[in-house]
Parts: C-alpha cells; sequence; structure tokens
C-alpha cells in the first residue's frame, strides 16, 4: 500500500503524502476539529491562525491540502493536472516523481499522487508554539538542516493512512 503523510515544515511548508501506520491515528492530546470552513479576521486579508491550522488539521485527516482538491494515495496525474495546470516542471526521484506548481509540489509514485507539499504565504504565518497549542504535543519530532534550512518536524497521526507535520 502507498505511504500517506501530511507535513508541516515550519515555518516555510505543508507536505502530505501517503503511509502505513500501526498506531489507531490519535493523537496524544484530543484534536482540534471542524466542520465549517476557516473564519477570515474583520479586514478579510488574512484567515485567523487558530482556525488556519484547525483547517489545516481537518484537512489532513482527509489527505488533503489548502486549496487542492485531491487526496493522497486517490488522485491521479490527470485528475491533479486537470485541477491545477501542466506542472511547471516534473523533478523525477528515487522516492517518484514530483509535479512543481507555484506554492505547490505534489509527488507521484505509479501515477498516484502520494505526496502534497504547500509552500503558501498563509503557511509562513503559522508558528511552532501556535501549533502545539492548537494541537497539543506531537506524536513523533524530527529534525532536519543543511547549509539553508535548520527545521524542527512535529509529525502528528491525523489517521491511520495520514500524518501531519
Amino acid at each position: 500500500m502507498i505511504k500517506k503523510f501530511i507535513f508541516i515544515l515550519l515555518p516555510m511548508m505543508l507536505i502530505l503524502a501517503s503511509c502505513n501506520g500501526d498506531n489507531d491515528g490519535e493523537l496524544a492530546s484530543p484534536p482540534i476539529t471542524k466542520d465549517e470552513e476557516p473564519t477570515e479576521i474583520a479586514d478579510g486579508d488574512e484567515i485567523a491562525e487558530e482556525n488556519n491550522i484547525d483547517y489545516i488539521y481537518t484537512l489532513a485527516k482527509q489527505g488533503m491540502i489548502m486549496n487542492v482538491s485531491a487526496a493522497a494515495g486517490q488522485a491521479t496525474y490527470e485528475e491533479v493536472t486537470e485541477i491545477l495546470g501542466t506542472p511547471e516542471r516534473i523533478d523525477e526521484t528515487v522516492a517518484g516523481d514530483y509535479a512543481v506548481y507555484p506554492e505547490i509540489t505534489i509527488g507521484f509514485k505509479d501515477s498516484i499522487a502520494y505526496d502534497f507539499r504547500s509552500y503558501e504565504e498563509d503557511l509562513q504565518h503559522i508558528y511552532y508554539m501556535d501549533i502545539l497549542e492548537r494541537l497539543g504535543e506531537p506524536d513523533d519530532i524530527k529534525y532536519y538542516q543543511d547549509e539553508q534550512f535548520d527545521q524542527i518536524i512535529l509529525i502528528y497521526d491525523v489517521h491511520e493512512n495520514y500524518q501531519l507535520k
């Protein structure tokens, strides 16, 4: 089965991919759930940070990211290009092919989307402590560092098939 994950790399991006998990998908503390769209702040320019986190979490439970109506492990390359159009480029890697769009990258394995990454402006206003306040302690923590980035990756098991990072 395709692996399913969802990631938030603080504060740079949101990533979604497919995975098998041995856990039951529950968080260490109960998640904040939301059935409605996030609410906007009075000036209408930004979504309130806590609502944005809730909305991202709700989408992650469905294998989705903001502004893409396709799910990891289900959407085909053809379906994604119908939604987003032709990608700027395709990056071929050992892990799979990645369709690169402005602010979004989607990984494909055998023509099925399994890894969704978002670099949208709204995500850059979500900070470490905001996430911990809304979602509680993560199920796991990983670290990434190179010449450009020094990141803490919080991992939440949001569903038996998906993780939010």
